[in-house]
């Protein structure tokens, strides 16, 4: 900063940090030696320096967190109700790729979308043993995928109407079929332009 005249007569030579003030340049000089330490360690931050010292510390939280599924980080990172919540994603995410989307579907345009042309091509996993019951989900699925294309026919998107006769076929208790549902549509060519 340029020394400016202060009301007093004196001259403000303050140093960047804002923790001297001098009545002249000379003693400004005089002092550099014995402040500089100080001055340095306490000057404002520049606003590129700190956005790259948090990407740095969020690359730090990542490593020493995110990376250990401990159940106290994963409640740390994801909340109280994790077991729940993520359980339920995975198993939605599991039935989703068994019921393996074709081209036109809503979930193929999603998967295309986020993937990118260099990632790894789609290669999923059978249905194992121990997931009977997800194997049990896609096999309703395609039940319900196949009820949903003799009613509609190929390539065509399912109404409200539709919805409401395919799951009416399943009994009063139709509500507890809905997520499958929903998940057999997705899965389905419906048209969906990629």
């Amino acid at each position: 900063m340029s020394p400016q005249e202060t009301s007093q007569g004196a001259i403000d030579a303050r140093l960047p940090c804002g923790k001297a003030w001098y009545y002249s340049q000379d003693c400004q000089r005089k002092h550099w030696k014995a402040h500089k330490p100080t001055c340095l360690a306490n000057r404002p931050k520049k606003a590129g320096t700190s956005s790259s010292s948090n990407a740095l510390d969020a690359h730090k939280y990542y490593n020493t967190t995110a990376r250990k599924d401990t159940p106290e980080n994963m409640q740390l990172v994801f909340g109280p109700d994790w077991r729940e919540c993520l359980g339920k994603l995975y198993d939605e995410t599991r039935i989703d790729v068994l019921l393996d989307p074709p081209r036109g579907s809503p979930s193929f345009a999603i998967t295309k979308y986020l993937n990118t042309d260099n990632w790894l091509k789609r290669s999923p996993r059978p249905g194992i043993e121990s997931e009977k019951e997800l194997i049990n989900q896609v096999t309703l699925g395609r039940k319900m995928q196949d009820a949903v294309r003799r009613r509609i026919g190929a390539g065509k998107s399912p109404s409200t109407h539709d919805m409401k006769a395919v799951l009416s076929s399943y009994g009063p208790d139709w509500t507890s079929h809905l997520q499958t549902y929903m998940l057999a549509i997705n899965t389905m060519d419906q048209g969906v332009q990629t």
